[in-house]
């Protein structure tokens, strides 16, 4: 079995004093991150490798996430940045047959269309919520019954929870 945790960056500034790859977490965006990060250690789900978009706003919230959760050390890929669902499938397929934990930090469209293409099956009400609104801080965490990151298809995850910080308290 293979555990794949999509989790899409903070909320960001929206000011325009800043480069979209440069734009830092806002307030929010830093609490709806550590609430996230609680929920995942709360709930003992911490990956064994991470790979994550460069861009300033993914990396403060691995920062966060990273404080709540076992200690590793990310792989930042320019090509996450902003990736398709297609670009962002191709680095799952790639991680090491070794991890069976994987989370991924990055950026929509990109994440709410391949959370939707892989997760075929699942909690109906979470499903239903992924598929509404892939929100900022949220993270699908899809369930594959393989033996290697190569063997990832569409429409074979399993949904087994969607988090975000509206459910877990506070809009995010």
């Amino acid at each position: 079995m293979r555990r794949l945790m999509l989790l899409r960056h903070a909320k960001a500034t929206r000011s325009s004093e800043f480069a979209d790859y440069d734009r830092p977490l806002d307030h929010r965006g830093q609490k709806g991150a550590a609430l996230v990060g609680r929920y995942l250690e709360t709930n003992h789900l911490s990956p064994e490798m991470a790979l994550v978009s460069p861009s300033l706003r993914t990396r403060q919230t691995w920062d966060i996430i990273r404080d709540y959760i076992e200690k590793i050390v990310p792989v930042y890929d320019e090509e996450l940045y902003h990736a398709s669902s297609g670009i962002i499938l191709s680095h799952i397929r790639n991680a090491p047959a070794k991890v069976k934990s994987l989370m991924v930090v990055g950026h929509n469209p990109g994440f709410a269309d391949l959370a939707d293409e892989l997760a075929g099956v699942g909690d109906s009400s979470a499903l239903a919520h992924m598929r509404t609104k892939f929100s900022t801080s949220a993270v699908a965490i899809i369930d594959f019954d393989i033996d290697d990151w190569k063997q990832v298809r569409t429409g074979e995850g399993y949904l087994t929870r969607f988090v975000t910080p509206k459910i877990l308290g506070i809009d995010g």
